[in-house]
Order: C-alpha cells, then sequence, then structure tokens
C-alpha cells in the first residue's frame, strides 16, 4: 500500500495539478494539455490502483516501477 499523498506528490512532478474534489475523487490536470487524472479520496492506495493512475498520467512502465520501488521502501 502507497499513501495518497506520495501518488500525488509524483503527479505533482509531472505537472499535474489539483484541479477539483468529487464525491470520491480528486480530479487532477496536467499543465498546457487536457490529460486528466482522477485519485480516489483513500488515505493508503494498492499497486494496482497506482498503475493505473500513473498509467493515466502516462508515464512509462519504468517509471512507474522506480516509483512503486522507493515508495514501499522501508
Amino acid at each position: 500500500m502507497i499513501s495518497r499523498e506520495q501518488v500525488i506528490n509524483r503527479l505533482r512532478a509531472a505537472d499535474f495539478h489539483f484541479k477539483k474534489k468529487k464525491k470520491r475523487i480528486e480530479l487532477y490536470r496536467q499543465s498546457g494539455t487536457g490529460l486528466r487524472v482522477d485519485v480516489p479520496l483513500t488515505d493508503l492506495l494498492s499497486d494496482k490502483q497506482v498503475r493505473i493512475i500513473l498509467g493515466q498520467a502516462r508515464l512509462t512502465e519504468l517509471q512507474i516501477h522506480e516509483f512503486l520501488k522507493s515508495a514501499t521502501k522501508g
């Protein structure tokens, strides 16, 4: 499980910014594009959820793998 805040920080590093909050998600949009991702309003996200979110953000498999590896250290 990975903290939601870690995922949001990774999205911010990829130039995504908070757009709006809905019932169960927050919507993030990438600056200068129409690209958006939805982040569930839960404290912890499964590896599968993180892969889906970062995949929607068009991060490469290598970038996603490296993020998951660093986020789960400890």
